[in-house]
C-alpha cells in the first residue's frame, strides 16, 4: 500500500476471518487495524456495499473465534475492504495487542499508539469495563 493516505498509524496483522454480512458469511483475511477501523480481503465475490452494517469475526491460529467486531463498511478498493470499527467485545483486548505488538514490526511505534487504539475503540464501545 504505498499510497496509503489513511490518517491512523496502521498494525499489520494477518489473522483468518469471516465477515458476516447476513444472510451471507464471507472467508476474509484481515490485514491491518488502526484506531478507527479494520482492512479486510475477502475471497471471491461479494455483494456488499458502503454504508452495509457487518460483523467481523477474526479467528485465532487454531480457526475458532478469538473476537468479534460491530462495523460499518467505510470504503472498498483493489487493497480491500475498510470497515469502520462500532464496537469491540470484551475478549479482543488482549488478543488484539498480542497480534499488533508481537507482528508489526514496530514495537515503538505500537507501544506509542495500542494505549490510543484502547481508548478509541474498547470505551467507545458498550464494553466500558475494559477500560477501567
Amino acid at each position: 500500500m504505498q499510497d496509503d493516505t489513511r490518517p491512523a498509524a496502521r498494525f499489520p496483522c494477518r489473522a483468518d476471518a469471516v465477515l458476516i454480512h447476513l444472510p451471507r458469511l464471507y472467508d476474509a483475511t484481515l490485514i491491518d487495524i488502526s484506531m478507527h477501523g479494520v482492512l479486510v480481503e475477502l475471497k471471491g465475490s461479494v455483494d456488499i456495499k458502503v454504508g452495509d452494517q457487518a460483523r467481523l469475526r477474526v479467528l485465532n491460529d487454531k480457526g475458532n473465534q478469538a473476537f468479534e467486531l460491530d462495523t460499518l463498511v467505510a470504503h472498498s478498493s483493489e487493497q480491500g475492504i475498510g470497515l469502520a470499527i462500532n464496537a469491540i467485545d470484551r475478549h479482543a483486548q488482549s488478543w488484539v495487542q498480542r497480534l499488533i505488538g508481537g507482528r508489526s514490526g514496530a514495537p515503538a511505534l505500537a507501544a506509542r499508539t495500542f494505549p490510543a487504539l484502547l481508548e478509541a475503540n474498547f470505551c467507545a464501545s458498550p464494553v466500558r469495563a475494559a477500560c477501567a
